[in-house]
């Protein structure tokens, strides 16, 4: 278009422009599944870049139309496009453009489904009645409204069922599905979602019995407080037990036990649980018998002699071992070396009035012996006798008077003849003597004859070995000392050969020691103390030889 304004002439041309619009279809069964949602963004683009974006909603009735856009650039017509943000849970079936220039854009959603299980559950305890049908029928609804599909259950399917490719939302809300059955004669029906149970109340019954003891009156003491007693429905194990004593009279009821099995009445019996050690167990019906033999038992022992092998020949041939229950003697043994000294008391009752008895044995006396018992052994002990005996060296050498007689000798004991214990040397220290203790009097039965001899002869002297008297024996050595020789005028001081003077060379050389020399200014008093410790010199010296002697 042209326009004047006084000399200028202006042409102005508007730029053309496009408007792109559509409509948004849901591909989504009605929106069966309520995913639908409540706005979707639709964006207009030239090339890569985006030159519109639109808000559809239902209240546009998912129809969109973008601003005016351009035509042309630089003289070019521009080709635009149409694109949806994507949309959760659908996706983009298509946008295609229409002759009329508009779009239509198509998001898809399936509706989900869903297949439903179920189970027929029967409370009829394993059919014990028999009244099971063969299957059943069972009815689905959803949302409590019949669907028109039914489903039929029986053993062959484990007595399950399902509705398979079912629907799981209807108008946008998860359906609740459920069932029914047609009814079962004799049942009564509780469904429970897709479950039912099916309850029948079996007929029962009950059974009783008792427990008979045969065992004397429980002699031996080993009835037990009680036993168990379990139900046994046609031979098998029913789980079912009861726990039987004195206090119920060992008497037992199970009640409220199946009348039938599979359409079958039960024959119920009873055995007993765990039979008490000692006693066998017999069922007659239902009454259970327990048998007892009462039971026996032996004493056995050994005689055993502590005497050193009878040495003393103390010994009898026989002893006599009485055997007592609960103190009191019920039965004898006479028994001997024969026997190996061994004795046994066998089929001894065990108990009495339902107490075990103490067997005990004792022996009638034995001369000379002491008993002892640990357990039924019986040990008699004797300590044979004893004795010692007392060596004692007896020197006759003039007391020693040549200087010969040796520190120490050695004696051994013989005990018939034979060497017994150690070899012993006797000294000086010891008064020449020693005593063997806690000697056998007898060997075999017979007295031992000790004697004593020295090991070895003392070179110079002769032994002379003595008799044992009343446990003492003496060993004497002898030795005569030599004769001293008699000294030159020359020198009277000079010993004799022997190298020691005589007693009476002793004696007299201690009294002229005593007594003052002639002339002695000590004058008369000296002179009679002299003879007063002469006198009394001369008695000790006598009294020393007699004693010697």
């Amino acid at each position: 278009t042209a326009s004047v304004s006084g000399q200028m002439i202006t042409n102005s041309h508007t730029p053309d422009t496009v408007v792109i619009s559509g409509t948004k279809v849901w591909d989504d069964n009605n929106n069966q599944d309520g995913k639908r949602t409540a706005t979707v963004t639709v964006q207009i683009l030239k090339g890569e870049t985006v030159v519109d974006e639109i808000e559809v909603s239902e209240s546009d009735d998912w129809s969109f139309t973008s601003k005016e856009l351009p035509k042309y650039e630089n003289g070019q017509e521009i080709t635009y496009t149409v694109k949806e943000i994507a949309v959760e849970n659908y996706t983009t079936k298509a946008i295609e453009q229409g002759e009329d220039g508009k779009y239509t854009i198509v998001n898809e959603h399936t509706p989900e489904k869903i297949t439903l299980s179920g189970e027929k559950i029967w409370n009829d305890a394993n059919n014990q009645d028999g009244i099971r049908p063969e299957s059943i029928t069972v009815h689905l609804l959803a949302n409590g409204e019949e669907t028109g599909q039914t489903a039929t259950a029986s053993e062959a399917t484990g007595w399950k069922y399902e509705f398979a490719d079912m629907d799981r939302y209807q108008d946008g809300q998860e359906i609740v599905y459920s069932v029914i059955e047609d009814e079962v004669d004799d049942y009564t029906s509780q469904p429970t979602g897709m479950n039912v149970t099916n309850s029948h109340e079996p007929e029962i019954t009950s059974v009783s019995g008792g427990k008979t003891w045969s065992d004397n009156d429980d002699q031996d003491g080993i009835r037990p407080d009680s036993i168990t007693i379990e139900l046994l429905a046609n031979g098998e194990s029913t789980g079912n037990t009861q726990t039987v004593s004195a206090d119920t009279n060992w008497e037992y009821t199970f009640k409220d036990v199946p009348k039938y099995a599979n359409g079958q009445e039960v024959t119920y019996t009873v055995r007993e649980v765990n039979i008490p050690d000692g006693y066998t167990s017999s069922v007659d019906g239902t009454t259970i018998t327990n048998t007892h033999v009462p039971e026996t038992t032996e004493v056995s022992g050994t005689k055993t002699w502590n005497d050193n092998d009878d040495q003393d020949g103390k010994r009898p041939d026989s002893i006599t071992v009485n055997l007592l229950a609960n103190g009191t003697v019920v039965d004898t043994k006479t028994v001997t070396a024969d026997d190996n000294w061994s004795y046994s008391f066998t089929d001894l009752p065990k108990y009495d009035n339902g107490t075990e008895i103490t067997y005990t044995v004792i022996e009638d006396t034995v001369a000379n012996y002491t008993p002892s018992y640990n357990g039924y052994n019986i040990t008699n002990s004797y300590t044979p006798g004893q004795t010692s005996i007392t060596v004692t060296k007896v020197w006759d050498d003039n007391n020693d008077q040549d200087g010969i007689r040796p520190d120490a000798i050695q004696v051994q004991l013989y005990a018939n003849g034979e060497k017994s214990g150690d070899v012993i040397t006797l000294t000086a220290a010891d008064n020449w003597t020693y005593t063997w203790t806690g000697l056998a009097e007898k060997a075999n039965k017979k007295a031992i004859t000790y004697t004593v001899e020295e090991v070895s002869a003392v070179e110079g002297y002769t032994a002379t070995v003595g008799d044992v008297e009343n446990g003492n024996v003496t060993i004497t050595n002898t030795h005569t000392p030599t004769t001293p020789d008699k000294p030159s005028s020359d020198d009277p001081t000079t010993p004799s050969q022997s190298g020691k003077k005589s007693d009476k060379e002793q004696d007299k050389g201690i009294i002229a020691a005593l007594l003052p020399s002639t002339g002695s200014r000590s004058g008369l008093g000296l002179t009679i103390l002299g003879l007063v410790l002469v006198i009394a010199l001369l008695a000790g010296l006598v009294y020393h030889k007699v004693k010697k002697a």
